[in-house]
């Protein structure tokens, strides 16, 4: 099954650490190009933080990112193009426990992403994307 395939997104979420060592405006960008170049400064994205505590007492700030409808879907096409044909066959072969419901779960290299290439990586210093279907997702 191709990943264009799967239905049409109602909502994505978007969701990553910064650490004490890293620099907040950089991994805000690492998110930031995950979307679509004319969703990056737009309203239509919403962006929020919260700031948090580690096990060990260090700050952790979360950064949250949310779109619905078109958007939502600009940035799955999005995704799903930038990412190469190993990772979209990776993906395609670990579908079924990518999927809960209607939602599928994604990690991308939070690293990379600063760098604008979008990869998936199954480690801890990622973005997170959760992707909605609704009703409209054929499985």
């Amino acid at each position: 099954m191709e990943l264009a395939d799967i239905g049409t997104p109602v909502l994505v979420e978007l969701s990553c650490s910064v650490h004490a060592t890293e620099s907040e405006e950089k991994v805000l960008r690492a998110l930031r190009n995950v979307l679509p170049a004319h969703l990056r400064e737009s309203q239509r994205v919403t962006i929020s933080e919260i700031r948090v505590q580690g096990y060990h007492g260090n700050p952790i700030v979360v950064i949250h990112a949310r779109a619905r409808g078109r958007e939502a879907s600009d940035i799955y096409r999005h995704i799903v193009e930038k990412l190469s044909a190993e990772d979209r066959a990776y993906i395609a072969s670990t579908l079924k426990a990518r999927r809960a419901g209607e939602k599928l779960y994604l990690r991308l290299d939070k690293q990379l992403a600063f760098l604008g290439v979008l990869r998936v990586n199954e480690g801890d210093d990622v973005i997170k994307v959760v992707v909605h279907f609704g009703h409209r997702s054929r499985k």
